[in-house]
């Protein structure tokens, strides 16, 4: 199959790879500070996108988009790099509990029991992971703590594991309380807490010591 000519341009550069043709803009603007290394797989959005980057208006907006752009990337690879805690809660279903159970018939009363048991797991970590707490918001101020804590009403899950701490544990506490859960049904849910707690180290390597890395956590979730 013969590739289809495109007439060409400063700035932008034909790559075929096999079957399948991309159209890359390349522009150094060091007054403009554009900066420009895009790739298309259309040529008329390409071409739309130089002549934009070529034009003094345009290349305000592109550069405006760019930044938009690289910020949204910058999240992304912060999430991939340090997700929070709900990331490690659906592997740890995926890897630790569902194949647990995969062999159980959902038919079968025998084994009825022990699903109820897996879907009564899994409810109750979901409800701590949406369990909204009085985290401790970290600043640069320095008054002192006694006198003034900032606070700020986050989801437990929400928050990536290094940076729980024993207070959020004692507001979880708090607000298990506040939900009218008796001290039995909050130990129970502590415990089933700390068992996922412990395998945080085997789901990433940079939280191999998690639980042992501040004072009050005892391998799992609280002393």
């Amino acid at each position: 199959m013969t590739a289809q000519k495109h007439p060409k341009r400063k700035h932008l550069t034909v790559i075929q790879k096999g079957d399948r043709t991309y159209f890359r803009v390349q522009i150094n603007k060091v007054k403009l500070g554009l900066q420009v290394n895009k790739t298309f797989t259309d040529y008329d959005q390409a071409v739309e996108f130089l002549n934009a980057c070529e034009n003094k208006l345009g290349s305000k907006h592109v550069k405006t988009m760019l930044e938009v752009e690289d910020q949204q990337k910058k999240i992304i690879e912060e999430y991939f790099q340090n997700p929070p805690l709900t990331h490690y809660f659906t592997e740890y279903v995926q890897t630790y509990i569902n194949p647990k159970y995969a062999h159980l018939n959902p038919k079968d009363e025998k084994d009825i029991y022990k699903l109820r048991q897996r879907d009564g797991l899994i409810k109750t970590i979901t409800r701590i992971m949406n369990t909204v707490i009085n985290h401790k918001v970290q600043n640069e101020w320095t008054l002192n703590e006694v006198i003034f804590t900032q606070r700020e009403p986050t989801k437990l899950g929400d928050l990536k594991p290094l940076e729980i701490t024993v207070d959020d544990a004692n507001q979880l506490i708090l607000a298990l309380k506040k939900d009218g859960l008796k001290p039995i049904s909050i130990s129970d849910y502590l415990s089933r807490m700390s068992v996922f707690w412990k395998k945080l180290k085997y789901m990433d390597r940079q939280l191999e010591n998690v639980s042992m890395n501040r004072p009050g956590f005892r391998g799992g979730w609280l002393v």
